[in-house]
């Protein structure tokens, strides 16, 4: 990849053979007949390219194009920019360097403001209907205390679950004397009786929908929503290096961003049906707040 400054801005220059036919160009550059003026371009390559130096030849893959105040163009590496231009080299190189980031942060921006709308409708696509983002937000708030008169046995075993970040579904039970037994060989000691074991009698899916990082809310409203308004006010000319850099890479990740919303969706589905959400009655002892749970989630899920 080769990028030139040029009078038009930074532009990429297809091939080297480009390079080799500016004005003035040189392969064989004498660095004590001819003075530094400027770096004009920067090229980075898999395969290496000779140094220009007359001094030199040593073929290096990353380095820079510069003008000389007497006219010859050539091209070399860092290091042979800072052996024989000094402070100066390493001076112009971070300016370069540093233009060449604010180039590119600023076209990412401007690239992402160009399709601002089309993000737009899509997230409102993605929000809208029966199974898009805002219904299944709402529905999974049902699941927890005091949001939807789910009852307290169910959620709790709900919470529980998501704190532990397991997906499975159990009940404690006293455990039978061949249970004993065969955990008290395991762990090499005595079990108090009776001694109680946690039974597997399902697995929900889709367990992650209601994880904090996963807050559809979080993401769409706080995140998406926020800074598609943010960005549209930026003042890409004028603003701050740290300022461009942080949105550019916002930028970079948007579409990432929208396709995680759309498979936690597909997580979200296969959560709130009604067969998963129904497993977790046969964890709930009280038979009152057993049949509650399974009205509740027929008529709400």
């Amino acid at each position: 990849m080769i990028t030139l400054n040029s009078e038009q801005g930074f532009v990429k220059v297809e091939s080297w053979e480009d390079i080799e036919t500016l004005p003035g160009f040189t392969t064989n550059l004498d660095p004590k007949e001819h003075q530094l003026n400027q770096i004009i371009g920067r090229y980075i390559f898999k395969d290496y390219i000779k140094c220009g130096l007359s001094n030199c030849h040593t073929p290096h893959g990353r380095g820079y194009i510069v003008s000389t105040k007497s006219g010859p163009i050539t091209n070399i590496g860092h290091n042979c920019g800072k052996s024989h231009f000094d402070v100066e080299f390493d001076q112009l190189s971070k300016v370069f360097e540093r233009n060449i980031a604010l180039h590119t942060y600023s076209e990412n921006i401007r690239s992402t403001l160009k399709s601002l709308d089309f993000y737009k409708e899509k997230i409102a696509s993605i929000r809208s209907g029966p199974q898009g983002a805002d219904a299944l937000y709402k529905k999974s708030l049902l699941l927890f205390k005091g949001k939807s008169g789910c009852p307290e046995a169910a959620t709790s075993i709900i919470s529980k679950m998501v704190r532990g970040r397991n997906s499975v579904i159990s009940i404690e039970k006293e455990a039978s004397r061949k249970e004993i037994d065969y955990l008290e060989a395991i762990q090499g000691k005595k079990l108090p009786r009776p001694y109680y074991i946690e039974e597997k009698v399902g697995e929900l899916s889709g367990l992650s929908f209601l994880f904090e990082e996963n807050s559809l809310r979080d993401i769409l409203v706080l995140d998406l929503d926020n800074s598609f308004k943010s960005l549209s006010e930026l003042d890409v000319d004028n603003g701050s290096f740290n300022e461009l850099k942080e949105w550019s890479a916002w930028c970079s990740v948007i579409e990432r961003k929208i396709e995680n919303i759309e498979n936690l969706i597909d997580v979200g589905i296969k959560l709130l049906r009604k067969d998963n959400l129904l497993q977790i009655s046969a964890a709930i002892s009280d038979k009152k707040q057993k049949d509650e749970y399974i009205k509740f989630i027929n008529a709400n899920m």
